[in-house]
């Protein structure tokens, strides 16, 4: 098995082993199961980065199947991307924060997976269920999971305040429950559901940057800051009219590393072609709604070329 299939598998397996944890957790296991779950994930992450983006941007653009186990893992990787925005080198923040991107919603991961294929509007029920969801998540955690840690809790009490303005003076859940939400906004507006088609990367970026008054959100031009203007996964049109998936973030934000896919005709290219977006010929005309595109690459073939 060679390194990228080996990469992809594992993601794909944590995958599943996260979507097992959130709706069947056991009191039992439950906190060492998702501890060894997140270092696993930070090893990958650590090791590289744009694999991971590229995999679960890839999923969480096109895969309904299982929606919230792959949102939790995007945000999750998102707010450690950003991580030096909450504390710099505190490990147990980061670790706080990124176990409670994990389990944000897991007081409604099934209804999350349900509305993702759900056509009709939403009922009185599952409107009350989602509006209080983050106090839900939390008491699950704390009264039927064992979690004890303060500053876990208090961020997924808070990861839907919508409070826009400057982080100088919040405390450190409040800065996580900000990344959060930044990083929420971002994960969903990629997604697709059966009632809505995915926004492009672009367009879902600048949800995330600009707060509720309109103005550039201080945790989202850090995150926005992480990831680039097209992360990893993402979709774009190039100047030569090939259209092309993002593969790696470039030194600049606005020029990654992509792989050309199809060509101006719109039909595939007898191979993947790497291409710098620094190269004007090359350079990104436009963000791409992964609606747009009917073709599926292979991911484990993509994963090489990173």
């Amino acid at each position: 098995m060679t390194h990228q299939l080996k990469v992809l598998t594992s993601l794909l397996d944590l995958q599943l082993r996260l979507n097992g944890l959130l709706k069947r957790p056991e009191k039992e296991s439950f906190l060492q199961r998702l501890g060894e779950f997140d270092q696993e994930m930070v090893e990958h992450i650590d090791a590289d980065a744009d694999r991971v983006l590229l995999t679960l941007i890839d999923r969480s653009s096109t895969e309904l199947h299982q929606y919230s186990s792959t949102h939790a893992m995007l945000v999750m990787v998102l707010c450690q991307m950003s991580r030096t925005l909450i504390a710099a080198g505190e490990d147990q923040v980061h670790q706080s924060m990124r176990l409670a991107a994990l389990t944000m919603n897991i007081s409604i991961v099934g209804l999350q997976d349900e509305l993702s294929q759900q056509l009709a509007q939403l009922s009185a029920d599952q409107k009350e269920r989602i509006a209080s969801h983050s106090a839900q998540s939390e008491e699950l955690l704390r009264s039927s999971l064992g979690c004890t840690e303060p500053l876990w809790l208090e961020s997924v009490r808070r990861h839907h305040d919508a409070i826009p303005g400057a982080l100088s003076e919040r405390t450190p859940a409040e800065r996580i429950a900000r990344l959060i939400q930044r990083a929420d906004l971002f994960a969903a507006r990629i997604s697709p559901r059966k009632t809505r088609p995915a926004m492009s990367a672009a367009a879902a970026a600048q949800v995330a940057y600009l707060g509720e008054d309109g103005k550039p959100d201080e945790a989202g031009a850090a995150l926005i800051k992480a990831i680039g203007i097209y992360p990893p996964g993402c979709w774009v049109g190039l100047g030569n009219g090939e259209l092309a998936i993002v593969l790696r973030r470039g030194a600049k934000a606005h020029c990654p590393v992509v792989a050309a896919l199809l060509g101006p005709d719109g039909m595939p290219l007898p191979i993947a072609r790497v291409r710098d977006t620094e190269i004007e010929r090359y350079g990104i005309r436009a963000s791409l709604p992964p609606g747009k595109i009917k073709f599926r690459p292979h991911l484990a073939t993509l994963l090489s070329k990173v």
